[in-house]
């Protein structure tokens, strides 16, 4: 795309090695297609980083044909920026491409569904923030477990704390993780 694109986009590729292709790997195929100046490789930085040059990104793009949910997209889209995913992936993410947060493209449309992005005035962190933050799947979460408890005749005496990855799984507040952490260390014995 980049090599017959109408004009010269500039592309962050933001990952690490994985499934023996390399960084060397990527800048071979990009001189091949000659858009090496397009492309600037950033291998195993900080997830500040990564939020950073999400953050500054006008569209995010998940060229994957399969994957779970990927978060990047999910970064992105709690980022307000507009994310493109091929309309062929196999992956649980498919289900937050709407129209709020960004394109579903054919690969051989992919740039005209870039432009259609740098053109569109959406907010993706609005619908991200109603629908997918860590609050809102607690939220939801918390109802079917209240719920299921409630059908067994059993006490409903406290919701479950907020967690966030960010980078890693963590309690969003200070006052839950203090409070769970004896439970916490006591569960690590079950994940070994």
């Amino acid at each position: 795309m980049l090599r017959k694109a109408n004009r010269r986009y500039k592309v962050a590729l933001i990952g690490f090695k994985w499934g023996g292709k390399t960084r060397d790997d990527i800048e071979r195929l990009a001189d091949y297609y000659g858009v090496a100046g397009q492309i600037t490789i950033f291998d195993w930085i900080p997830y500040e980083q990564v939020m950073d040059l999400t953050c500054r990104s006008k569209v995010s793009i998940l060229l994957s044909l399969k994957e779970g949910s990927n978060r990047a997209i999910a970064d992105s889209i709690l980022c307000n920026v507009p994310v493109v995913v091929l309309s062929n992936h196999i992956g649980g993410i498919r289900k937050n491409i709407l129209p709020e947060t960004g394109l579903l493209a054919e690969e051989a449309h992919l740039e005209s569904a870039i432009v259609e992005l740098f053109e569109s005035s959406i907010h993706p962190r609005e619908w991200g923030l109603e629908h997918v933050s860590c609050f809102k799947s607690t939220e939801k979460l918390n109802l079917i477990l209240r719920e299921h408890a409630r059908r067994q005749g059993r006490p409903w005496t406290q919701d479950i704390a907020v967690r966030s990855n960010s980078p890693e799984s963590k309690y969003v507040s200070t006052e839950d993780a203090e409070r769970l952490s004896t439970w916490n260390e006591r569960l690590k014995d079950y994940l070994r």
